[in-house]
């Protein structure tokens, strides 16, 4: 049966990521500041919101499951806080160990300062850089004489790459600082869509290096960057979650509907039908340790009693084998339910959102498929710094943020963030946190892994890499099937046959890290001008002229 509506224009967001949610609270925002009433409904099939951005906080550590910072460069996330009123919950990464690591030959090499992702800053950065050889180098240093691309033709990274820099400079540095952000394969991923600075510097001035040089005296914090620039990124010194936190509360408590899948949606009569499934909530993440679980979340009772049941099975570390946390039971469809709405977001996964459009618009259905998605998986592991005394990671001459590990050195991991290095206070005091990341399109077949196994490998390269020989204190698996949508060549003319599909269906948008950027800044941006475009249409009255834009980060 249907639901009765309240009064005002009814708007429905799918979703409840940062996108869902920032959509949602720029609305709210609008429709006060206007006096124009609204009723919004956000909608979450998990029992949560924030999707990947999973903050947990426990015996005095912070474990980021996702993203652990965001880029200032984009000022919209700051922007966002301080409406929110948590500014000054922003902090900044740690100045004294703003450096980074390549892992060559399996040892851990710096990246040089006033190196940026795949190319250096300042001339005096190749002299003596020793990711790459004296040939390497060399080839490096001749980019400027490299003419620039007379076709307008979409290119991947790796052909980018090796046809400005050569093969090596793609090998031991861009394919892992790049395809590690996007945890893609730069033989796939679109330049145009992943690194438009970097082409827009080969159009503009006809060679990368000459463009930083031109614009060298206003890039001082770049010039000291080894690796990203990390000056210029932030988190929140309780965690990102932080972030997810703040915008729930701004939201009227009875507009979130969470344990609540969209199973169809149909446009009729100027009004979207959409179909919801009230469904039960899988059980919660564990903490692993050597000799115990910890629960999470210690408010789901069921969940508590099921962990509790298990920790009575662990008496080694062998037995946590039977702890996959991918192995949880299928969510149990519970009630059924149609709401109607004036307008409709759908802030999910392409994939997902191909799935709820194909009866409405098949050709659509297919664009939206055509997005591929990998997954990945992050381990945070916490060892005593005592512990730790003799292992090279102690005896390492300066500390940094992490390193990033090359496809050719054939691992089973593709990064790790020394996080109690990155940001204070991750840790308590005579500890430090650790967060490995997995997958990608690259490594992908790890994923296959129970937990036990998962567990056992990041320990095994960290003994490698590291030398670290000893236990972790804590061990938090936590894996994302299918959430790093991959921007391949042609991904912007994909996203543009996309925009013109939606021209045909009114009072539906669509907005996602899936289309123009996978950063949290971009998906702020993203739902904001799309709340924007909705709350004009809707308070001028022109329902006719559908908000059918994926809107951009401009």
């Amino acid at each position: 049966m249907f639901t009765n509506r309240s009064i005002g224009t009814q708007v429905v967001i799918v979703g409840g990521g940062i996108t869902g949610l920032a959509t949602a609270h720029r609305l709210i925002e609008l429709s006060a500041r206007q006096k124009f009433p609204l009723s919004i409904t956000l909608l979450e099939a998990s029992d949560r919101l924030g999707g990947v951005i999973q903050s947990t906080r426990q015996n005095g550590f912070i474990f980021e499951g996702g993203p652990d910072s965001f880029l200032t460069e984009k000022n919209f996330v700051a922007s966002l806080a301080q409406r929110l009123g948590i500014q000054d919950e922003l902090i900044s990464t740690q100045e004294k160990f703003r450096r980074s690591f390549i892992v060559r030959h399996g040892k851990l090499t710096q990246v040089p300062k006033g190196f940026y992702l795949l190319a250096p800053t300042r001339p005096s950065s190749l002299i003596s850089m020793p990711l790459v050889s004296f040939g390497g180098r060399m080839r490096m240093a001749l980019e400027p004489f490299v003419p620039k691309r007379k076709s307008n033709e979409d290119e991947s990274v790796a052909s980018f790459v090796r046809r400005r820099f050569g093969s090596e400079a793609l090998r031991r540095i861009a394919q892992p600082m790049i395809g590690g952000i996007y945890a893609g394969n730069t033989e796939e991923l679109s330049v145009a869509a992943t690194l438009p600075k970097f082409q827009k510097m080969e159009q503009e001035h006809g060679s990368i290096l000459k463009s930083f040089l031109e614009k060298d005296a206003e890039n001082g914090a770049q010039k000291e960057a080894s690796g990203p620039r990390y000056s210029l990124f932030q988190s929140f010194r309780n965690g990102m979650e932080t972030l997810v936190r703040a915008l729930e509360r701004k939201l009227p408590p009875d507009s979130i509907r969470k344990n609540t899948r969209v199973s169809k949606i149909h446009f009729s009569g100027g009004e979207w039908k959409i179909e919801l499934q009230k469904v039960k909530s899988p059980p919660k993440n564990v903490i692993l340790s050597p000799s115990r679980v910890i629960l999470n979340d210690t408010s789901c009772e069921c969940a508590k009693a099921r962990v509790k049941d298990l920790a009575l099975r662990v008496n080694s570390a062998k037995d946590l084998s039977s702890l996959d946390s991918s192995a949880s039971p299928q969510n149990d469809i519970q009630e059924r339910e149609v709401i109607t709405s004036d307008w409709l977001c759908l802030a999910l996964p392409a994939y997902e959102a191909a799935k709820l459009v194909s009866a409405q618009s098949p050709s659509l259905s297919s664009l939206l498929e055509s997005i591929p998605y990998e997954s990945a998986a992050t381990v945070n592991l916490a060892y005593r710094s005592d512990e730790l005394c003799g292992s090279r990671f102690t005896q390492m001459k300066e500390k940094g943020f992490g390193f990033v590990v090359p496809e050719i050195e054939k691992r089973k991991i593709i990064g790790c963030t020394f996080s109690s290095f990155k940001f204070a206070d991750r840790a308590p005091e005579n500890f430090v946190l650790f967060r490995v990341f997995l997958g990608g399109a690259c490594a992908k077949s790890i994923l296959g892994s129970n937990d036990e196994s998962l567990r056992l490998s990041v320990l095994a390269e960290l003994r490698e890499l590291l030398g670290i020989k000893t236990s972790p204190e804590h061990c938090l698996i936590q894996r994302f099937p299918n959430s790093m949508p991959q921007y391949r060549v042609g991904h912007l003319e994909r996203v543009m046959a996309i925009e013109e599909q939606l021209k045909t269906i009114p009072q539906l948008c669509l907005a996602g890290n899936a289309y123009r950027g996978i950063g949290i800044p971009d998906c702020v941006a993203q739902a904001e001008a799309v709340a924007e475009k909705i709350f004009k249409e809707i308070s001028i009255g022109a329902g006719s002229e559908p908000a059918h834009k994926i809107m951009t980060n401009k």
